[in-house]
């Protein structure tokens, strides 16, 4: 293996479990701490959202486990480069990703058709 693309490949790494780490973690907890705080200033029930909000947190702690796996010796030899270079780069795209989706899915769990707002200018009036 050439030193070009070794440097390539633990640039990857490291860049895959910083990136994965900062959305599995503080990216995490303000989403979650948006999301709840306007749920719970619109509506009385939250848990529908607080359970989408938990599936992404566990979702984005599952990608971490594999961006800390792609760093380890025997997984690193044991897959081809190209298939370590491919999961290097796609394991922080998913968590961008999942945090992404999970604002959008927790954000509309909270104001649902069957939702009956209080006020008139309540943000649940929004169709989705």
């Amino acid at each position: 293996m050439s030193y070009s693309f070794i440097l390539l490949r633990t640039a990857l790494q490291v860049f895959g479990l910083l990136i994965t780490l900062g959305l599995a973690t503080a990216g995490s907890a303000l989403l979650g701490f948006g999301v709840m705080t306007a749920c719970t200033s619109t509506t009385p029930s939250c848990g529908l959202t607080d359970a989408v909000l938990v599936v992404g947190w566990l979702l984005q702690g599952a990608l971490l486990l594999v961006a800390a796996a792609l760093c380890v010796g025997p997984v690193v030899r044991r897959l081809r480069p190209v298939t370590h270079l491919a999961l290097a780069a796609a394991v922080p795209l998913t968590a961008l990703l999942v945090l992404v989706g999970t604002g959008w899915v927790a954000e509309r769990s909270y104001c649902l058709p069957w939702h009956d707002s209080a006020r008139p200018d309540d943000y649940c009036e929004v169709t989705l």
